[in-house]
């Protein structure tokens, strides 16, 4: 497990011992989901060394939740969302620096809004709008 993947694993298992285990899930992804609405916000500035950082906290806390998943509990679910997390990554990754980026990142952080919500409704949390 590189560092990275450590500090997220870490960062997971630190909420979770304060929260349920569900709450911690919907915390991480409202961290992402941050991380990506800075992201836009230095596209926007022209910032894209801010840009960059964001895009990387985001994939840290990718890694963070692929690591954390417990195919013990559910493997077929854990495989799905483990290839999720995996192409959250590379999209990530292949859109930054593209003329489209932001509107990339914007697609992107719909369907991660989406899928934070659906965590967050089994928990009876409240939904997240971008």
């Amino acid at each position: 497990m590189s560092a990275n993947s450590a500090f997220a694993t870490d960062a997971y298992k630190r909420a979770a011992t304060t929260v349920s285990p569900l709450k911690a899930v919907v915390m991480v992804y409202d961290e992402l989901i941050n991380s990506l609405l800075r992201t836009d916000a230095a596209l926007e500035k022209n910032d894209p060394a801010g840009a960059f950082a964001n895009v990387e906290k985001a994939a840290k806390i990718c890694r963070g939740l692929r690591h954390a998943l417990d195919f013990s509990a559910g493997e077929a679910v854990s495989e799905q969302l483990d290839g999720v997390y995996k192409r959250m990554i590379f999209a990530l990754h292949a859109s930054f620096g593209k003329a489209d980026s932001r509107a990339r990142y914007k697609k992107l952080l719909e369907g991660i809004v989406e899928l934070r919500n659906a965590w967050a409704e089994i928990g009876h949390f409240p939904p997240r709008t971008m």
